[in-house]
């Protein structure tokens, strides 16, 4: 593990200390699955770890690395967490997209059991840089080193000449300790390192803030009550509407299920890798407005609203205002992660409208207007 370049997420145990057989467990963020690193995935460390903008910021990343080497590194991975994650030396998880499974960094504890002490690592693959894997991965990490293994102090390290770096440790609550000298050799040269460290009673006695906790909160009843109008909308459509379907437009089934396809796929943490709920299809992304090959039923679109919902829950809950102000993967990226969560909740108000409209054209009176949902859960 490179050490250098170092809402809380869920993960196995839910607090508890585990026991020193157990294994490493999968810990999950709004965009993330960190998971224990597997021999299938040392091409992908060679490739992505070994490129110079990664392993010049780190300590211990060779340039150009070298064959057979990042087998050796997960073997080695492999048998410190046989010893039982209460007593491993080493502590690595692969950080992967939650959607696609694509492998995108590394993140750690270096261990001493003896003080109940580790030190925290990380490195992000150069494509995604910017985008707040780091700072994500790591929180997830320290919240499992303090809540799972009790640890009482964590610490990193990262080298002078790699701001970014420092401004994860600070985003994550950890104080600065100071400089240190010459601490590490890169490429022949002594680099300068700064250090953080945070420990238990401030992690896990430190609330959030009440701004971060008042724009959640808008945010969570605002795309709530969005979504609690087209629910509202779609249990008032008499079934003839629903199935009806025009010459120049779909039926008011297809507009439904258009406006929960595109709220799932803005909720997801990429575009690459989504795949909407079955019995869904990829219809929505034809350039010529194809429609599905049937409309679908009203119960279908209950249960994709449902998945929704608990979509949009979880990441809103998992949201802080470093991921809030961290540019999305979507739209050209010209929207930050939060800016997404609001177009999105726009997105399907605009199509409520509409449905709305249909329905008093209709002869159906609308449902009434829905200021805020307390639907999605805290």
């Amino acid at each position: 593990m490179a050490r250098p370049g170092a809402g809380r997420p869920r993960h196995s145990g839910s607090g508890r200390t585990l026991s020193m057989a157990e294994a490493q467990p999968l810990l999950q963020t709004a965009r993330l699955v960190l998971r224990p690193f597997a021999l299938s995935d040392a091409a992908h460390v060679q490739r992505l770890a070994g490129v110079h903008e990664v392993a010049r910021m780190t300590a211990n990343i060779p340039h150009p690395y070298p064959d057979g080497a990042a087998q050796s590194w997960i073997r080695g991975l492999e048998h410190s967490r046989s010893q039982g994650i209460m007593n491993a030396s080493e502590l690595v998880f692969a950080v992967t997209d939650a959607a696609s499974g694509a492998l995108l960094g590394a993140v750690g504890l270096v261990q001493i059991p003896a003080h109940a002490r580790a030190e925290l690592g990380y490195w992000i693959a150069h494509p995604q840089w910017g985008r707040g894997y780091a700072t994500e991965a790591a929180r997830a990490v320290l919240e499992f080193g303090f809540g799972t293994l009790g640890l009482e102090r964590i610490d990193a390290t990262y080298m002078t000449g790699n701001p970014a770096s420092a401004r994860v440790m600070q985003k994550l609550g950890m104080v600065f300790e100071g400089l240190h000298p010459r601490l590490y050799r890169r490429d022949g040269v002594f680099r300068d390192s700064g250090r953080y460290a945070v420990l238990r009673d401030a992690w896990l006695g430190t609330p959030q803030t009440a701004r971060e906790a008042a724009w959640k909160r808008a945010v969570r009843t605002q795309f709530g009550a969005a979504l609690e109008s087209l629910e509202r909308a779609i249990a008032a459509c008499p079934e003839l509407l629903w199935n009806a379907r025009r010459e120049d437009a779909g039926a008011f089934g297809d507009m439904a299920s258009h406006t929960l396809f595109w709220a799932d796929y803005y909720l997801s943490a990429q575009p690459e890798g989504f795949a909407p709920q079955k019995p869904f299809g990829f219809e929505e992304f034809d350039h010529d407005g194809l429609l599905p090959p049937r409309v679908y039923a009203k119960s279908e679109l209950g249960v994709y609203l449902s998945h929704v919902r608990r979509k949009a829950s979880a990441r809103i809950g998992a949201m802080d205002e470093a991921l809030a102000g961290t540019a999305s993967g979507f739209l050209d990226s010209k929207l930050t992660e939060c800016e997404l969560l609001l177009y999105n909740a726009r997105h399907v108000q605009h199509h409520v409208g509409q449905l709305q409209l249909l329905l008093r054209q209709s002869g159906v009176e609308p449902p009434r207007w829905v200021r805020a949902s307390e639907g999605l859960s805290d």
